[in-house]
């Protein structure tokens, strides 16, 4: 506040974000358009503060060029006014929208799970709290973790009692030499058309971290020695529940009290909207777990670990298909943690006693993970992989209403002209 000038264009990194972030060292910067704002408003496309303001707020913001305005408006006592209540208004805007999507709160309690630091969360840094939260575990559980490794080590500067060498510091040490990336989740080759009787959109709650919990998939429990970047290590067998499973299902068991809470008929408006921040941190960060183990620039990078945990889903993906062919149910697409289930009856009750006895079948199989309806589509234009139209019925105070559902087509994509998003709707 006390600097007569701003810093000087020059330098590394002098009139960039990092001159700025110095500029304000000490407070938390809140960044509406940054990773983290970005996941709090989806829908959002250009992450302009116009788009903002109509889709979070319902306002009509005044969009203007700052340099034009200065030049035209600078010149009048009044237009130089307009210009800073202009600029005013932005800044109320800015913070509504920040209140809006809860996101200090939200942040708070996402570093208080994580032990990091409230600056760095509120700068989108989820693989930093994937970091955070493990070592905590870790420390906790009696471990020394060892040091985080960064890419443009030498070979030579192998820690103490290393001495055979690690494909993974082998890699980061090459810093131009890029792994192929191993195998994600499964997708089937849609049946594309249109499709007017009932769809079932079976999905898979939290899908990987239900697999890393029932097959106890841990640093600390798969022997993966060895092996090369290829080989799927195998399952553990009777082992003790391991750090990263253990941490999980605690994250989601604490989700659950929380959500049991929110049920509470005398709980006050506050207490509700505090409690579902906390679901809703907690999920985050339960969810995001599996992440860092893919994640070569995360401490916790685990690539053997990534393998075995998509795996498990392929497997588990296909298995699920063809129990739905066994009850002569036809499979239409499949996407990592879903498949759309072609029913052939137009009652929407009928399509729902489908899907629950369906669900039924495959929830007895495992211990940990669990299939449920997503949704009931009435029809459905499939045109490719992760490209679809429909229209989806949701129950609303005992009223089926219907909504129309879009995914990857033109008038979702940023790149399309305005004309085209018009002819696709």
């Amino acid at each position: 506040m006390r600097r007569s000038e701003w810093p000087k264009k020059g330098g590394r990194f002098a009139g960039t974000f990092y001159a700025e972030r110095g500029l304000v060292a000490g407070r938390l910067i809140c960044d509406l358009a940054n990773d983290l704002g970005k996941s709090l408003m989806t829908k959002c496309q250009s992450w302009g503060l116009t788009e903002m303001c109509n889709l979070m707020l319902g306002e009509t913001r005044t969009d203007i060029d700052t340099e034009a305005a200065l030049k035209t408006w600078g010149s009048t006592a009044q237009g130089l006014l307009d210009y800073l209540l202009h600029s005013e208004t932005d800044t109320y805007y800015i913070a509504a929208i920040a209140l809006k999507v809860q996101m200090l709160p939200l942040t708070k309690v996402l570093t208080n799970l994580a032990g990091n630091s409230w600056a760095r969360t509120l700068s989108g840094t989820r693989a930093e709290r994937n970091e955070y939260i493990l070592l905590h575990e870790f420390n906790k559980n009696e471990y020394i973790c060892p040091d985080k490794y960064t890419k443009g080590k030498k070979e030579d500067k192998k820690p103490p009692g290393q001495d055979e060498e690690n494909p993974d510091d082998e890699e980061r040490a090459d810093a131009g030499k890029k792994k192929d990336k191993y195998k994600g989740g499964l997708v089937f080759k849609p049946e594309t058309g249109l499709y007017d009787k009932m769809i079932l959109v079976m999905d898979f709650n939290s899908l990987y971290p239900s697999i890393i919990q029932e097959y106890n998939i841990c640093f600390t429990t798969v022997a993966r020695e060895d092996l090369d970047d290829e080989t799927v290590p195998q399952v553990p067998q009777d082992q003790a529940p391991g750090i990263l499973p253990k941490l999980i299902y605690n994250l989601v068991e604490r989700r659950k009290q929380v959500k049991s809470l929110m049920k509470d008929k005398t709980a006050t408006a506050i207490q509700k909207s505090q409690w579902d921040i906390k679901q809703q941190a907690l999920k985050l960060t339960a969810n995001s777990m599996y992440g860092c183990l893919g994640y070569e620039r995360s401490r916790f990078y685990a690539r053997p670990l990534a393998m075995l945990t998509t795996y498990q889903g392929r497997q588990i993906l296909q298995s699920t298909a063809d129990l739905a062919k066994s009850m002569d149910l036809k499979v239409l697409y499949g996407d990592t943690d879903s498949v759309m289930i072609y029913t052939n009856v137009t009652e929407y009750a009928e399509a729902l006693d489908i899907g629950y006895k369906f669900r039924k079948a495959v929830n007895e199989r495992y211990n940990k993970l669990e299939i449920d309806i997503d949704n009931v589509f009435k029809r459905l234009l499939l045109h490719a992989k992760k490209k679809y139209a429909a229209i989806n019925l949701i129950e609303i105070n005992g009223q089926i209403e219907e909504k129309m559902e879009v995914r990857g087509l033109d008038m979702r994509r940023r790149e399309y002209c305005k004309i085209s998003k018009d002819a696709s709707e």
